[in-house]
């Protein structure tokens, strides 16, 4: 699958195959794609905390809030990932761009993540104080941004245009997850 294929692809994924394992060299893989992701002033802030393990990645899932358009929005019991990847800024190295840092970074892993057909979907709506339990990072040194979920994707999504500025996704009777996405007409300022 090529980049613009993978990018077209990508789509926030909720339920997933619970009991297949991503292969440790795609999690290689996947820090490999953050870690060559631009950074602003090349100061390189961002850590990582994974989470592989089953019983660790249970208590991490209990400490995000999923799909807030859709009621019941999260993965049911052995549709929940397998992997999640907490996103930290080291704060001796802050320049005030860790949030630009992590969104290219996030990025890359799930263009990287979609190329291997697995699955992801992005968090900032998380319990950061029992996130920081789980993954013993200290908070003095370490800002968290973000939780990044993976695992081999069991839905399907389907993307259409925007109507009257309704943001909202939504999962239908077949559960395909659907999502609005602005036209370009109304993304576009000028062109010259």
């Amino acid at each position: 699958m090529n980049a613009l294929d993978a990018i077209l692809k990508r789509r926030s994924c909720r339920r997933f195959i619970g009991s297949k394992s991503i292969p440790a060299d795609i999690i290689e893989n996947l820090l490999e794609c953050a870690r060559l992701a631009p950074s602003a002033t090349n100061r390189q802030p961002l850590k990582y905390y994974v989470v592989s393990s089953e019983q660790t990645a249970k208590e991490v899932f209990g400490s995000i809030w999923w799909a807030g358009h859709i009621k019941n929005g999260a993965p049911a019991e052995g549709e929940r990932p397998v992997l999640y990847i907490v996103v930290f800024a080291d704060k001796s190295l802050k320049t005030g761009n860790e949030t630009l840092d992590a969104g290219a970074a996030i990025e890359n892993m799930l263009v990287y993540a979609t190329s291997e057909d697995i699955g992801s979907c992005w968090f900032g709506a998380i319990d950061k104080k029992k996130l920081y339990g789980i993954t013993g990072v200290d908070e003095e040194q370490h800002d968290m941004l973000a939780v990044v979920a993976f695992g081999y994707r069991l839905e399907e999504h389907s993307v259409f245009d925007m109507r009257d500025g309704d943001v909202k996704y939504y999962r239908d009777a077949d559960r395909i997850h659907h999502v609005p996405k602005r036209p370009i007409s109304e993304i576009v300022l000028g062109h010259k």
